[in-house]
C-alpha cells in the first residue's frame, strides 16, 4: 500500500500544474483489465492506468443516474477499452457492464480514496470547535476518588449532564486547545479541542457520577463531554481541483510536529465559507524571502539620488513549489489536509492554492 501511495503521489506531483489536460494521459504499461481488490485505494487504482491521477473521472465510464458513480467495491472488475477514439474504464462483472454496483444484499463497502490509516486516528483524536459552542457542554467538576493523577477506572462528578434520554457512550472527554488564527490578521477561525478518553455513567444526577473508562492523559477539572462525531467519514470523494483563484496558508500540523513531510496531517485557513471541499487537492508553495537588493549596497557609494531610488530596498524571492496536499474534512473556515508528497521541507504558513493557478 505505502509503495503504491509513493508512485501515485510522484505522479501528482510530477503533473503539469499550470494547465489541466483534457486529453487523458495514459501509462504505457497500464493493465486492460483490473478485480478491485480489499485494501486498495481509488487513487491507487487511478495511477495503474493514469500518469496523471486527476484525469481520473475522465477515464471511468459511469451512468450519469447513478449519485455515486465513481465508487467501487471489491470484486468489481474495471476493463479498459477505446470508443471513439476516447479511453474509458467500465465496470465489469461476467463479462456484462455493469454501470451501478449492486450493494444491496452483499454489505460491501466501497474502496476509499485515502488509506483510512492515515487519516482516522486525527478524526477521532481532534476536532474543531467554537470556544462558545464548547462551554455549553458538560464538564468534569470535581474527582470523586482521592487520586493525584485521575485516568482509567477513577471517577469524576460531571456537571451539566441531566437529559434523560441521553447516551453516556455517545459523548467522549475533550479538552480546550489552542485557537487557529488566520496569518497576518490574527483572526480566529476556531478552536482545536483534544480528545482525552472515555467515560462510562455510574449514577445519573447533577453532578453526574462517571468512570473513566479509558483516557489518554490526565483527567482535569474543566474537561467537557462532547458527543462522538461519526469518525467513519466520507472516504469515497474523488480528487478534483479546487476553486481557481482560492489561495491560503498551512497554519497547524495536527501531531504538533515542527518537520512537515509526506503523510504528515495539517489544518489550512480555508473551509467550507471558502467552498472547499473533500477531495481538493492543493499545491504547497514555500514563501519566497525578502532580501536586500547586493546591488544597491555595492552602488550605494556611484549613484545619485535619482539613480538610487530607481533601484528597490529589496528583492522578493520566488516562491518555490514544496508538494501536495488533499483536503478530507472540512470544517467552517478551515480543513484538515493530508500532505501527499513534499520535495522540499513544509513549513507553517507555507502558500496553498489551485494547481491550475500554479506558474
Amino acid at each position: 500500500m505505502k509503495r503504491i501511495l509513493t508512485i501515485f503521489l510522484l505522479a501528482v506531483l510530477c503533473m503539469n500544474f499550470t494547465a489541466f489536460a483534457k486529453s487523458v494521459t495514459l501509462r504505457a504499461n497500464h493493465p486492460f483489465s483490473y478485480t478491485v481488490q480489499k485494501g486498495d485505494t481509488l487513487w491507487g487504482i487511478s495511477e495503474k492506468f493514469l500518469k496523471n491521477p486527476l484525469q481520473w473521472p475522465q477515464l471511468m465510464h459511469t451512468n450519469p443516474d447513478v449519485s455515486t458513480p465513481y465508487q467501487l467495491y471489491p470484486g468489481q472488475v474495471l476493463e479498459f477499452s477505446v470508443h471513439n477514439g476516447e479511453p474509458r474504464l467500465d465496470v465489469v462483472n461476467n463479462g456484462f457492464v455493469k454501470l451501478s454496483p449492486s450493494i444491496g444484499s452483499t454489505h460491501l463497502q466501497a474502496i476509499p480514496t485515502l488509506p483510512p490509516e492515515y487519516i482516522l486516528p486525527f478524526i477521532s483524536a481532534t476536532r474543531v470547535v467554537n470556544r462558545d459552542e464548547f462551554n455549553n457542554n458538560p464538564y468534569v467538576v470535581a474527582h470523586a476518588d482521592e487520586h493525584v493523577v485521575t485516568g482509567a477506572g477513577d471517577r469524576v462528578y460531571v456537571e451539566g449532564f441531566t437529559d434523560p434520554k441521553a447516551i453516556a457512550e455517545n459523548y467522549a472527554l475533550f479538552r480546550l486547545g489552542d485557537p487557529y488564527l488566520r496569518p497576518g490578521t490574527k483572526q480566529v477561525l476556531g478552536y482545536q479541542a483534544t480528545s482525552i478518553g472515555q467515560l462510562s455513567l455510574q449514577e445519573p444526577g447533577n453532578p453526574a457520577t462517571f468512570e473513566v473508562s479509558q483516557s489518554t492523559r490526565e483527567v482535569l477539572v474543566g474537561d467537557r463531554l462532547l458527543p462522538i462525531e461519526d469518525a467513519s467519514i466520507d472516504m469515497n470523494f474523488t480528487p478534483h481541483f479546487p476553486a481557481p483563484n482560492l489561495q491560503g496558508q498551512i497554519i497547524s500540523v495536527l501531531d504538533g510536529t515542527t518537520q512537515i513531510g509526506s503523510l504528515d496531517n495539517v489544518i489550512i485557513d480555508l473551509g467550507q465559507l471558502q467552498g472547499v471541499r473533500a477531495g481538493d487537492v492543493f499545491a504547497i508553495f514555500q514563501v519566497g524571502a525578502t532580501i536586500d537588493n547586493p546591488e544597491k549596497s555595492s552602488l550605494n557609494n556611484q549613484l545619485n539620488s535619482t539613480q538610487k531610488n530607481k533601484i528597490p530596498k529589496t528583492i522578493k524571492l520566488p516562491d518555490e513549489r514544496a508538494g501536495v496536499l488533499i483536503v478530507y474534512r472540512v470544517y467552517a473556515q478551515v480543513s484538515y489536509a493530508l500532505v501527499l508528497y513534499e520535495r522540499r521541507t513544509v513549513h507553517l504558513n507555507d502558500t496553498v492554492r489551485s494547481p491550475r493557478d500554479a506558474a
